[in-house]
């Protein structure tokens, strides 16, 4: 989606460029749609640029969970305080805590995850991935219609 959208906005004309957005880590990746944005910003309106960075921003906040899912792994746990059940149920966890240390199963629940907040996050990142979609169809259907006048 992001390769899609920067291949546009440079009008495919950088093939340098997009096959080293193609490689590039995540970070890069961003700062590369942001100077795209800078330097072909005829491209896209004032109004789309500003959807595009706000959802980056947004998905990179989401990239941490992101992690912890794709390198999680699932277990059963259960919690209780003061004879009262607080967390029962398979979550994903991280084996590592966030101080870069091997993590047991049973010491890292704090860092679990149920599938109703997987759920929420891909429907987080779903969101700010369609506005990204939009801008990047809107500039296909000035492209289009420029070829046809």
């Amino acid at each position: 989606m992001l390769e899609m959208l920067f291949v546009h906005l440079c009008n495919m004309r950088e093939p340098i460029a997009i096959e080293t957005f193609r490689v590039a880590p995540r970070p890069a990746r961003g700062a590369m749609i942001k100077s795209a944005l800078k330097h072909h910003a005829s491209r896209v309106t004032p109004e789309q640029a500003s959807a595009i960075l706000d959802a980056l921003k947004k998905l990179e906040k989401l990239s941490s969970m992101r992690n912890e899912i794709a390198h999680g792994h699932v277990s059963q746990i259960s919690k209780n305080e003061n004879d009262h059940i607080i967390m029962q149920g398979n979550f994903l966890s991280s084996t590592i805590n966030p101080m870069g240390i091997w993590a047991s199963r049973e010491d890292n629940k704090k860092y679990a995850h149920t599938a109703a907040e997987i759920d929420e996050w891909r429907d987080k990142v779903r969101h700010e991935r369609g506005r990204i979609m939009d801008v990047w169809e809107a500039i296909v259907t000035r492209d289009q219609a420029a070829k046809s006048n």
